[in-house]
């Protein structure tokens, strides 16, 4: 199913008006962790009676950010996409286990050669054309040539669009 829901680029998602997409990464040029320009500005209190302590952790709140700095399977972009990751899975990691930081990239498959990853992509309301990797999806890769879904599932391109409207108007 997930097939049919690639699209091309983040740029193509950007250029298309949209908050959130989902790309292959055709070639991961680098991943990291990042100093945290927001470390130590501010902190998120806790609801009372709902958390342990008095303050919850966020994102902003952890010395390091990871990023994944990338090209599309069909880039249409000039330079690879430089995105912070802010899937909740790298945090809790980077949470329970700081002494082993760089073993997230693992984790995710990063490392994994027998993974084929994809990024679910989105932006911000504040920074409509800043795109950020909300999750990291892994799938063990397929043993040969990847299949169209079983599911007749396709995204709406403009022209589909129109023309389903035209009809819904004739009717």
């Amino acid at each position: 199913m997930l097939f049919n829901l690639v699209d091309d680029c983040v740029s193509v998602i950007n250029d298309q008006k949209r908050s959130l997409g989902i790309v292959k990464p055709g070639q991961v040029v680098r991943y990291w962790l990042a100093d945290n320009p927001r470390y130590g500005e501010m902190f998120q209190m806790g609801l009372p009676l709902f958390t342990e302590h008095d303050q919850v952790q966020v994102k902003r709140d952890f010395p390091s950010e990871p990023r994944v700095q990338y090209r599309c399977q069909e880039c249409t972009a000039q330079q690879p996409h430089n995105q912070q990751i802010l899937e909740w899975g790298f945090y809790e990691w980077l949470r329970k286990f700081p002494e082993k930081a760089e073993q997230v990239w693992d984790n995710a498959g990063f490392t994994k050669p027998e993974f084929d990853l994809y990024f679910l992509v989105g932006n911000q309301f504040a920074y409509r054309n800043s795109f950020m990797v909300i999750s990291v999806l892994r799938f063990l890769k397929a043993k040969g040539p990847e299949t169209k879904s079983m599911f007749p599932y396709k995204k709406y391109d403009e022209e589909r669009l129109q023309r389903l409207l035209d009809s819904i108007d004739n009717e």
